[in-house]
């Protein structure tokens, strides 16, 4: 599930910006091409509603790392254009995002936004005891 909400961020980002800008979902290394941006999930929940009917809450961080040079302009050029993370296709499903909000810290873009889903979670199948005998007695 988580995946395939990375896929679909993924998805939009590279649609929005083209392939001119990597993408990372597995961290940062220190030997990274930037412009860059990292897909980051940085908190998740799920809470029971019905029998194996679940709400599921996704939390990401899309970190945005700008070139060298203008990092503040580059950045606020950015922020606009990320709002298409309002809705990803996630699964072959529509996902809308929600509490889009941003920061910017040490001249790093952190663009947050929320997944929020109903999901079914169904438990392998134990196969069931076919017969059982019991003896009952007392003595030898």
């Amino acid at each position: 599930m988580v995946n395939d909400i990375v896929n679909g961020i993924v998805t939009m980002l590279e649609s929005t910006f083209g392939e001119g800008i990597l993408i990372y979902t597995e961290g940062v290394q220190k030997d990274f091409t930037m412009p860059c941006f990292l897909v980051k999930l940085i908190k998740g929940s799920r809470k029971q509603m019905m029998g194996n009917r679940f709400y599921l809450e996704h939390s990401f961080d899309i970190q945005y790392y700008p070139g060298p040079m203008n990092k503040n302009k580059e950045i606020l050029e950015i922020v606009p254009r990320l709002s298409v993370l309002e809705y990803i296709t996630s699964d072959g499903k529509l996902l809308r995002g929600t509490k889009l909000n941003y920061e910017i810290t040490e001249e790093i873009l952190h663009f947050y936004v929320q997944y929020n889903c109903f999901a079914y979670i169904t438990k392998e199948e134990i196969d069931k005891m076919q017969s059982l005998t019991v003896k009952n007695g007392i003595g030898s």
